[in-house]
């Protein structure tokens, strides 16, 4: 189809001899914003891993707008659930940023990528912080930061694993707030365990458990959730959200 953004046609991941995904299938059009969700060790990360070309396919295939994955890194932006920041990680704020613009490191910027990184360290209210290193910012700081990277590349998709994991209700309220306003540019996939949050923001779910188990709307797949979860159930449900 013309508005597919990803494609993914039985979709097998092995990582150590352990069949992670199996025979998965999974459309993601453009302007889209859909939830995946699934228990803990259920292959959430791993799709998206497998989306960016970061993990090999042991069968079937991805396709990115058409093409084969991988071959425009630029087009997906991605904020991981966790980054490992050692103490001795030298970029500032501003400078993780800036690399979000291109691929591989050690490179001369124009004025004008220091100039569009400051335009999205103001948007994300990083400038009091911009010149701090990366390492030494708290969790949530560190968030606000790898979104900015995320963005700043203009992608065409944009994928987040478990980003308001420790927000508080207004940065989650903003947070799905921005998402509305990045559907419009963009196809967003989000992973996360906030029910609340899916219930009142989301559409479409994807229950994924090793494959996908339901596709579709959110209302219905949330009274499935049993048979992806298998009595496993733990995600956040907070009552200032609506439903759920």
């Amino acid at each position: 189809m013309n508005d597919t953004a990803v494609s993914i046609e039985n979709l097998s991941v092995a990582i150590s001899g352990n069949i992670v995904l199996e025979d998965v299938n999974l459309i993601i059009r453009k302007n889209e914003l859909v939830s995946i969700l699934g228990p803990n060790g259920s292959g959430k990360t791993t799709l998206l891993r497998a989306v960016l070309g970061f993990c090999p396919i042991k069968s079937g295939k991805i396709n990115i707008f058409g093409r084969d994955v991988g071959s425009d890194k630029n087009l997906i932006g991605y904020v991981p659930q966790y980054m490992e920041r050692k103490s001795d990680f030298p970029l500032s704020v501003k400078e993780v940023i800036l690399y979000g613009m291109y691929s591989g490191c050690f490179r001369n910027f124009s004025e004008n990528d220091n100039e569009k990184a400051d335009r999205f360290i103001e948007k994300f209210s990083l400038a009091e912080l911009k010149k701090r290193r990366f390492a030494e910012l708290s969790g949530g700081e560190a968030q606000r930061v790898l979104l900015a990277r995320a963005l700043v590349g203009d992608p065409k998709i944009l994928l987040l694993d478990e980003p308001t994991a420790s927000a508080d209700r207004k940065s989650q309220d903003d947070f799905f707030a921005l998402l509305e306003e990045l559907q419009k540019k963009m196809a967003v996939v989000l992973v996360t365990h906030d029910l609340g949050a899916v219930s009142t923001h989301i559409k479409r779910i994807v229950c994924l458990n090793k494959t996908v188990n339901y596709d579709g709307p959110t209302e219905e797949g949330l009274s499935k959730l049993d048979e992806t979860y298998r009595g496993k159930i733990n995600i956040i449900s907070h009552s200032h959200h609506g439903k759920g």
